[in-house]
């Protein structure tokens, strides 16, 4: 059985792929045997796998995160108050000195940024009451001398 998403973080080093033969990807070989796509163009956040990963644990562009390479850890980037609400249709993106709206069964790509359209307002308020009222606390055991 495959899940809905994959992430592959080794490139084409994979069977169904045609990685080289010393690569043993059973589990990965298995899925696309019983169905599973394989995606062999994609897009990343960044070209590098460190600033990839963390946008893609955070949601936050590398620009925001600040994790431009593989020797920055996104723990020490400065995303508090930073905050993504999701619904199920709305995405409201809440970061310092911003906010976005995007309405995701209009506009897939999150092309229209709905933030400032008075139409949209009633909605906007509603994801707000998701957010917590205070930032969380650093968490003592990712904060070390830098």
């Amino acid at each position: 059985m495959c899940y809905s998403a994959l992430f592959d973080g080794i490139n084409d080093w994979v069977g169904p792929l045609g990685g080289p033969p010393q690569a043993k990807t059973p589990h990965l070989d298995r899925c696309c045997k019983d169905g599973a796509g394989m995606f062999k163009k994609a897009v990343c956040a960044a070209p590098i796998c460190g600033s990839s990963r963390s946008a893609v644990l955070s949601g936050f562009l590398p620009s925001s995160t600040g994790v431009y390479g593989n020797s920055t850890n996104m723990f020490y980037a400065d995303l508090r108050g930073n905050h993504r609400i999701y619904d199920g249709r709305y995405s409201d993106i809440i970061y310092n000195g911003g906010e976005e709206l995007y309405d995701h069964k209009k506009d897939i790509m999150d092309w229209t940024n709905l933030a400032r359209d008075p139409e949209y307002s009633s909605i906007e308020k509603r994801l707000r009451t998701y957010l917590p009222a205070t930032g969380a606390p650093d968490a003592p055991s990712n904060r070390r001398s830098r």
